[in-house]
């Protein structure tokens, strides 16, 4: 069992709302009606989520659901690996705001960006830009520089900040690229005869969940050293999810 190789909880959103569940259960906690995009904060205390367009968190039972911002068109958040911080996606900006002042600044411009995921130095942006299909960049957030590393969706930052995730030959192959050079290193799999998608990388680095794509819609957690899949949910209709493992 898996809860025997790790102790963490999942946040994702079922029909519409968001949920936690630890590993180990299949019983699904809901945390709050109508959000999407659910991401932990580093610390596992909060978890952000979009609502309609304003950015939200909530504590990790549930509690203190507040709005943190409001966006034009929001899709995406990530949490500051420093957790003093949110940043999120709003029409074709990339936004911030800091959880102490609200203060809200933009630190992206000009960008279609589907996904987004911070270096642990919080200098980089992982990336999923729409232009003419999907891409994945990397932006470096102090210098305003840009580096498209390959098409394809589900960009993610490793915890190290070393690798960032591509999701390509048709949603089968995951594979892990520098994000310095842009050269792979790795990949993990989907299982056989199935596609798998919305990735994210967990606050562990060796592990990833995602949502399978076929008609009932589940959450896989992924174990990169040995390319081997859990089935955490068993539903359908799950999305968008997240892992926190306990350190």
């Amino acid at each position: 069992m898996l809860s025997e190789i790790i102790d963490g909880s999942m946040a994702f959103t079922f029909e519409g709302d968001v949920y936690r569940m630890d590993i180990g259960s299949r019983e699904p906690t809901l945390l709050v009606k109508d959000g999407s995009y659910p991401r932990w904060s580093p610390d596992g205390g909060f978890i952000a989520f979009v609502r309609g367009n304003s950015i939200m968190r909530v504590r990790s039972d549930g509690a203190n659901e507040e709005k943190l911002a409001a966006a034009s068109e929001a899709r995406a958040v990530a949490y500051h690996p420093k957790g003093s911080h949110v940043l999120f996606t709003d029409k074709k900006a990339v936004r911030s705001v800091e959880l102490q002042t609200g203060t809200v600044e933009t630190v992206l411009e000009g960008w279609t960006v589907r996904e987004l995921d911070v270096s642990s130095d919080g200098r980089r942006l992982a990336a999923t830009v729409r232009r003419a299909g999907y891409h994945v960049y990397v932006f470096d957030l102090e210098t305003g520089e840009s580096k498209r590393l390959a098409r394809g969706c589900s960009a993610n930052m490793s915890p190290d900040g070393r690798l960032v995730s591509l999701n390509r030959s048709g949603h089968r192959v995951l594979g892990f690229l520098s994000s310095e050079s842009g050269e792979e290193s790795g990949a993990i799999h989907a299982l056989p005869d199935r596609r798998f998608d919305n990735h994210s990388w967990s606050n562990e680095q060796d592990w990833i969940v995602c949502v399978s794509e076929e008609d009932a819609q589940n959450v896989f957690a992924h174990q990169i050293s040995t390319d081997e899949a859990f089935q955490l949910t068993f539903r359908g209709n799950c999305n968008r999810p997240d892992l926190y493992v306990q350190p």
